[in-house]
Order: C-alpha cells, then sequence, then structure tokens
C-alpha cells in the first residue's frame, strides 16, 4: 500500500485443478499464539536459511489455521493422476516449477535447484525471454504484411493480363507469357513468407485471418495465371 511503513503480504491465494478448487489462504487474522502455525505454512526453515518466504498451497497435518481450506487431499495435486493438468503444462519431470503472471505462464525451472530458484537473476532472465517473445511476436506480425501485400499486387496484375488477352499483338505473346509467370511466382513466394510468419505465431486469431486473406488472394490469382499461360503458349506455337 502506499505511503506506508507496513510490509504488507498477499492476502488471498487460490488453487484450482481443472477448475475444481483444492486449496485456498484468506489472510484477514490469526492470533498470536498460531505464530507457529503461521511459519509451518510459510516454511520457517527455508526462510531462516534463504530469507525468501514460501507460502505453501496445501496444508501440513495438523496445521490447523483458520483461514486455510483444502479439499479431501488437503490441496495436493499428484501430476500423475492429473495427467490432463500435465500435459497441458508441458509437464515431464518432477520437480517442475511454473512461474504464472497474469494467469498466463511467465517461466519455468525444472529440476532440483539449491537455494532460492526464484532468484532476483532467475527472474530478470524470464522477464528478458518474455520481452524477446514479445518482440519476436510483433516481428513475425510486422513481416506479415509486406507478403500479403505483393500477393494483393501480383493478383490484380493477373487479372488485368486476363483482361488484355485477346487484345496484345501476337508478336508479343512470350513478353505475355513471361510475364504472366513472374506474376504467378511472386504470387506463391510470397504466400510461403506468410505461411512460414503465421506458422510461429502465438495470435492465432491474427494467423488465421492473414492466411485466409492470403488464400483467397491464392485462388483468385493461380486460375488467373494458368488461363493466361495457356493462351499465351497457344499464341506461340500457332504457325
Amino acid at each position: 500500500m502506499n505511503h506506508t511503513q507496513n510490509k504488507f503480504g498477499i492476502r488471498r491465494i487460490t488453487l484450482k485443478v481443472d477448475g475444481r478448487q483444492v486449496f485456498q489462504s484468506l489472510m484477514d487474522e490469526f492470533m498470536p499464539d498460531e505464530n507457529p502455525l503461521v511459519n509451518s505454512w510459510g516454511d520457517y526453515p527455508h526462510y531462516r536459511k534463504t530469507k525468501h518466504w514460501y507460502l505453501k498451497s496445501f496444508v501440513d497435518p495438523g496445521n490447523t489455521l483458520c483461514f486455510l481450506s483444502a479439499d479431501e487431499n488437503r490441496g495436493w495435486v499428484d501430476v500423475d493422476e492429473e495427467r490432463d493438468l500435465a500435459i497441458e503444462h508441458g509437464i515431464e519431470s518432477i520437480p517442475t516449477l511454473l512461474i504464472f503472471r497474469g494467469g498466463e505462464i511467465a517461466g519455468k525451472l525444472v529440476g532440483y535447484r539449491a537455494g532460492n530458484p526464484i532468484s532476483a537473476e532467475t527472474m530478470q532472465t524470464l522477464e528478458e525471454k518474455q520481452a524477446r517473445s514479445s518482440a519476436i511476436e510483433q516481428g513475425l506480425k510486422a513481416c506479415t504484411q509486406p507478403p500479403l501485400a505483393v500477393m494483393q499486387l501480383c493478383a490484380e496484375g493477373l487479372e488485368l493480363l486476363e483482361r488484355l488477352l485477346g487484345k496484345t499483338n501476337a508478336t508479343a505473346a512470350s513478353d505475355f507469357g513471361v510475364a504472366c509467370l513472374s506474376l504467378r511466382a511472386g504470387l506463391q513466394g510470397a504466400w510461403l513468407n506468410v505461411c512460414i510468419n503465421t506458422g510461429s505465431l502465438c495470435d492465432a486469431a491474427f494467423a488465421a485471418d492473414a492466411r485466409a486473406a492470403g488464400q483467397k488472394l491464392l485462388d483468385a490469382g493461380l486460375p488467373r495465371a494458368e488461363r493466361c499461360y495457356a493462351a499465351m503458349l497457344g499464341a506461340c506455337s500457332e504457325e
């Protein structure tokens, strides 16, 4: 809280598995004689050693703190039983520590680590990774627009060529055909760029819209390219 000298912690912690609440702590008040129980919940021996608190999302046997509530398993989650949960979060080995921010996974630490695993250096590294991932995402989105614009221009060029069929000088048939093939190559080449960029995006909606726009241009342009090329090939073959 602003403008105070007090140290404030987390008031509420809720653990859910598949939408079902298995543990909750709601820190409103506790009695002075409950300090040992609070220390048990906060893993006091670990705090004495590392000066970092861990608030458990399960209830130790014998801990009767009134602000702790849990299911019949006291909040313990067996990932072998919760296979869907393990698959959803990509948990393949134990121990695995997942760090959530805003409901999303911000980092993952796998395997035993001495001392405090969530060190300042670790959090900085996770933040750097998150910033890097965000920058890559934005870069891929930006890189998707130019090839879509190229596809639009190539599709328009092929539409123009089709309108010119039968209206050009016969001696220019080979030039006409080369233009047709070049526009087709540009259309398909730009489509490959759209596919490679959207294939790495996390924003599924943006990726789907971009691919749909590109596919529409491809579906319109390729048949035109086939018709124009066939017509020019026929013109070049006439005696």
